[in-house]
């Protein structure tokens, strides 16, 4: 899913963003902006147990696609090294 989400990615350019299907659907730029705030607040609460609310995005609609995947690829890297930081008992522990 990831690699798929990543070559489409590659696609892109900065043209793109502005693009919608629709004038009442989100451009590609905002939908970049809620795949970012998801993962960024998934690792705030995997890693504090509550859901931050009020955090700023991730990234501005006007970020260029260069500082979008240089972002996405931070995150990326936060959950995966997050994920790296327990052994086999603790990946299989169930969390409320």
């Amino acid at each position: 899913m990831r690699q798929d989400f990543d070559e489409v990615l590659e696609e892109l350019t900065d043209a793109d963003l502005p693009w919608r299907p629709a004038d009442d659907l989100p451009s590609v730029a905002s939908l970049l902006i809620e795949i970012a705030n998801k993962e960024k607040e998934l690792i705030a609460w995997l890693q504090s147990g509550e859901w931050p609310d009020d955090d700023p995005d991730a990234f501005e609609e006007t970020a260029t696609l260069a500082e979008m995947r240089s972002v996405l690829a931070t995150l990326r890297e936060q959950t995966l090294r997050y994920i790296d930081s327990f052994d086999e008992a603790g990946l299989e522990e169930l969390v409320p």
